[in-house]
């Protein structure tokens, strides 16, 4: 589990086609965490939190639909 696994899921995310799948316009964390398990990337819920946590402070951007919603859960930003 790490933080280099949750950038790899989001390089992964971001490759991909706009996500028309519902439950990824404001997932739960854990949500994430196991949907990047099932793709073969594995981390925990504090690495997903450091991940994120780290792409704010750097004004990076965060994976669409899901990482403000997710941040915002988490308590990394505000609504």
């Amino acid at each position: 589990m790490s933080i280099e696994n949750v950038n790899a899921f989001i390089s992964h995310w971001d490759g991909q086609g706009p996500s028309q799948d519902p439950a990824m316009k404001d997932p739960e964390p854990d949500f994430i965490v196991r949907h990047a398990e099932v793709q073969g990337f594995s981390f925990s819920k504090d690495d997903l939190k450091s991940a994120l946590n780290t792409r704010i402070c750097n004004a990076e951007s965060l994976p669409r639909p899901w990482g403000w919603a997710v941040a915002r859960k988490m308590g990394l930003v505000r609504s």
